[in-house]
């Protein structure tokens, strides 16, 4: 009798559970193990149940009970590290799933598990789990057993490209991966067309010596494009003499006596050297044999006053380093000279400029240079290694980020900004939330806060009895089921500050003088959004913008990177434009947000509403913008929950990212801050692959833009 009972009660608990009743499944489990306290599966079946009716506290005990009778299983600990990870304690999470992973090696879930939350060795092919999970990893070592398979070699490298198309490898692996591939050349967009003729500057009295001197003047008579100049500047009689001879076999090199004193002798060289394009260098720097093919053939397909490229970076101790730059951005370069000291520009541009000046290091004459170019200006960004430094100790730090100069204007600094936070039985997170955006406000006294009170009348008496004595601080009730873009649009309404932010209730804010910050980039006419650096708990990255069209979705940039790391091309260190930004932090206009008709509440009441917001802004030619000056601690989802912990709010993401790509077909298809060297896997620049040549055309056309965020508005996209 006692086993039929069993039996019953796990047969309904089964139905329960698969008809998505977690809470009443749950319950049934536990009634089962009353009778049978010994059976371990339906412990932790118990277990499953309590975590995604959102009783976390009891299926954490469960699973650790579960442990003490079977501590070798592999399954208990992966899920408890689930649930930890869920519910914000990432290194508990981490040690689970490597302890999954020891008790069984060929548990795929785990080693996936491990590489979503961060654990770039996951990612690295190993015995047992590595294999068959990614494998396309494992051709980091492809090297390696191309020379073990002697006779077999000759027959693989002719499959090549096509055996190693989808090759991936880990960043520190890029030697072995440069091995295989190299620059091909630019296969043009179509036949005919002007060949731009390019003149390349040298100023020889910064060489290191002869030999670097040398080897950069063969890099470019080397060139597979042959309508080139070549002007070489310098004072010493032995760099002359070397130039003479190279210009007595090719008359397109010359040696330029600089004048004594000239700050710019790249400038007097320009009017001296007839040419369409100027490429300026910099020392210490060979150039790759399709260098000026790949420029002359974007100069003269692409509208581009300007060309940056991809660089690589050879240590002394023989590393090998890829310089994987991104789209030009003008917010980042206020900051930082992320794409080097070697470009071309157009030779028109370049005699009209005078951001060439005497002063500085040659990486901030250049960047000053590149800021000075109209902001019509087009610059191209070609995604290839086209050239390879040497580095040497006074150079080592050049581009690295500069020192943040507030973009606030003059006379914008008492602008009224209202912070907008939806709350929900959450006093003791939004009460420090607040007190830290007022503490650390640079005009507390233009800064007020709007509390939309979505709980019951007794959350609403706590909120303002602790706000009682803050007459900045306003508290409304805002009963109802929960939809973020309903409640945001509404608290909209309830202030007429001009600029606005909306924030999650469970965060803290860490940077200094954030709300001019705020300010300084609202007032940029062309900005229509502003998104933070958000960190979980232990100060890795949540949050360093959207990135569009990651394994055919949306994730966030940087995650679980730490909060100091700079990141490829200094993109978690520096400010700049990104696809959208998550509506935890987002601040704008109110005029840009009337504009767009706010949030949409109908169809997107909270998962993707701040994309389509971002998505709107674009679709009216203004620009989406992240920055780190302003970061904020995140204790994600921590109200509301998080979504795929429970069924029905996991349905409901889903039925929500369907309508957002029926509103905007096609948008989140490209990502152009997306360098197409980076390859999709589980995070964000953990991998490299070589593009094809096509994939490397198709990034430059969507990127050569005047504006390439501008969106094809959706036909339903405008309420």
């Amino acid at each position: 009798m006692r086993r039929l009972k069993f039996i019953q009660t796990v047969i309904r608990a089964h139905a329960a559970r698969d008809g998505a009743r977690f809470g009443e499944a749950a319950r049934l489990y536990r009634e089962a193990l009353a009778v049978e306290p010994r059976r371990n599966g339906v412990r932790v079946q118990m277990a499953n149940m309590l975590k995604d009716s959102g009783q976390h506290a009891e299926a954490e005990r469960a699973y650790l009970d579960a442990l003490q009778s079977a501590p070798r299983e592999a399954d208990i600990h992966l899920q408890l590290a689930r649930l930890r990870l869920a519910t914000g304690r990432r290194a508990l999470a981490l040690e689970g799933f490597r302890r999954a992973i020891d008790l069984d090696p060929n548990s795929p879930d785990a080693v996936r598990e491990l590489a979503a939350a961060g654990d770039v060795s996951a990612m690295a092919p190993k015995g047992g789990a590595g294999e068959g999970v990614l494998k396309f990893e494992e051709l980091y070592f492809i090297r390696a057993r191309l020379e073990a398979l002697g006779d077999e070699l000759s027959k693989i490298r002719r499959h090549l490209p096509e055996t190693l198309a989808s090759a991936a490898f880990p960043v520190g692996g890029y030697r072995e991966m440069r091995a295989l591939f190299d620059v091909p050349p630019p296969v043009e967009l179509e036949p005919g067309g002007s060949r731009p003729t390019v003149a390349v500057f040298i100023d020889a009295g910064l060489a290191r010596d002869l030999g670097a001197l040398h080897r950069q003047i063969t890099s470019v008579v080397s060139q597979s494009y042959a309508n080139w100049r070549l002007a070489i500047a310098g004072h010493g009689s032995e760099q002359r003499a070397l130039v003479e001879r190279f210009a007595s076999g090719d008359p397109r090199v010359c040696w330029v006596d600089p004048a004594d004193g000239d700050p710019e002798p790249e400038r007097r060289m320009a009017s001296e050297v007839g040419a369409d394009w100027i490429l300026l260098t910099e020392p210490n720097t060979t150039f790759h044999p399709q260098m000026l093919a790949w420029i002359a053939a974007v100069a003269g397909r692409l509208p581009c006053q300007a060309v940056v490229f991809d660089a690589e970076r050879e240590g002394a101790g023989g590393t090998l380093e890829l310089q994987a730059r991104r789209m030009f951005d003008r917010h980042s370069l206020r900051e930082a000279n992320v794409w080097g000291n070697t470009f071309a520009i157009e030779a028109d541009q370049f005699s009209r400029l005078e951001g060439a000046s005497e002063v500085g290091t040659l990486s901030e004459r250049r960047r000053r240079l590149l800021e000075a170019l109209p902001s019509e200006a087009i610059v191209a960004h070609i995604p290839l290694p086209l050239s390879r430094c040497w580095q040497i100790e006074e150079d080592r730090h050049a581009g690295a980020p500069s020192e943040f100069a507030p973009a606030s204007p003059v006379g914008h600094s008492d602008v009224p900004i209202c912070v907008l936070i939806p709350t929900r039985d959450n006093l003791g997170d939004v009460s420090a939330f607040v007190e830290s955006l007022i503490q650390l406000a640079r005009r507390p006294d233009r800064l007020s806060v709007l509390l939309a009170n979505n709980g019951d009348g007794a959350y609403g008496a706590l909120l303002r009895e602790r706000f009682a004595g803050l007459s900045s601080v306003r508290i409304e009730d805002a009963p109802g089921p929960f939809n973020w873009s309903g409640l945001c649009n509404r608290m909209a309404t309830g202030t007429d500050a001009p600029l606005l932010v909306f924030a999650n209730d469970d965060m803290r804010m860490l940077s200094a003088d954030w709300d001019e910050l705020v300010r300084g980039l609202l007032a940029e006419p062309e900005v229509g959004a502003v998104g933070a650096r958000l960190l979980y708990e232990d100060h890795t990255v949540q949050h360093a913008g959207i990135l569009f069209d990651w394994n055919g979705s949306t994730i966030h940039d940087g995650l679980h990177q730490p909060a100091d790391a700079e990141g490829p091309a200094a993109r978690w260190s520096t400010t700049h434009e990104v696809s959208a930004v998550t509506g935890a932090f987002l601040a704008t206009r109110r005029s840009a947000f009337e504009a767009v008709g706010g949030f949409d509440a109908g169809r997107l009441a909270i998962s993707y509403s701040d994309v389509d917001f971002a998505l709107r802004l674009r679709a009216r030619g203004m620009r989406i913008v992240w920055s780190p000056r302003i970061t904020a601690i995140h204790h994600e989802s921590k109200t509301r929950g998080l979504d795929h912990l429970d069924a029905a709010k996991a349905a409901r993401d889903a039925e929500e990212r369907r309508t957002l790509l029926t509103i905007w077909p096609g948008a989140l298809d490209f990502e152009p801050t997306l360098n197409p060297f980076w390859r999709q896997t589980i995070l964000p620049h953990r991998l490299l692959y070589w593009p094809s040549t096509e994939r490397v055309w198709e990034y430059l056309q969507a990127t050569t833009k005047a504006n390439p965020w501008l969106v094809a508005q959706g036909s339903q996209s405008v309420q």
